[in-house]
């Protein structure tokens, strides 16, 4: 389910994200179009949901916030996020429970 929205990186992992800013909460909505839809309760001013996102996303991971790396989409709601130090396998291993417990509005 959520291997269509990764691929490899020498890095590690890059994973495809459609954010979603000004959300009442921050967490993984749901598998969307070959990203994972994630929703940022920040607002999309001065950098705020773009620096939200892979803190939240590290967090999730139990990743190092350093870890992590906005590729592209800084000014799009679809993104690129490098996951450093993290195999597909092991992204899609930890994405699976935080997709299984959506954040509901």
């Amino acid at each position: 389910m959520v291997n269509g929205t990764m691929t490899d990186h020498q890095d590690g992992t890059v994973l495809a994200v459609v954010a979603v800013p000004r959300s009442g909460k921050t967490g993984i909505d749901r598998i969307a179009a070959g990203a994972v839809r994630i929703r940022v309760a920040a607002a999309p001013v001065d950098g705020a949901a773009n620096a939200a996102l892979p803190r939240y996303l590290a967090d999730a991971l139990d990743r190092p916030r350093g870890s992590l790396r906005l590729l592209s989409g800084e000014s799009s709601r679809h993104k690129r996020v490098l996951i450093g130090g993290l195999s597909r396998p092991e992204l899609a291993a930890r994405l699976a429970p935080l997709i299984d417990r959506p954040v509901k509005p």
